[in-house]
């Protein structure tokens, strides 16, 4: 599973939409649909962003590893 899986994966278990997400994150709903579609990737600052304030790993949001998921 790639990022942009595991990004949606993220917002939903948060039960976000995407302009909620986009408002917790700090990045725009477009960036966010992007991510999520994979016709971006996600930029390594976002990533370290997003998964210090949701308490993930990024190996887990890169689809590196399963350790790491939210909870």
């Amino acid at each position: 599973m790639g990022a942009g899986a595991r990004l949606y994966e993220l917002r939903m278990h948060l039960h976000l939409t995407g302009a909620q997400a986009a408002e917790r994150w700090g990045i725009s709903a477009e960036c966010i649909n992007r991510y999520e579609l994979g016709r971006e990737l996600i930029k390594s600052d976002r990533a370290v962003r997003i998964a210090q304030l949701e308490g993930i790993s990024l190996d887990w949001l890169y689809g590196i590893s399963d350790k790491g998921a939210p909870t």
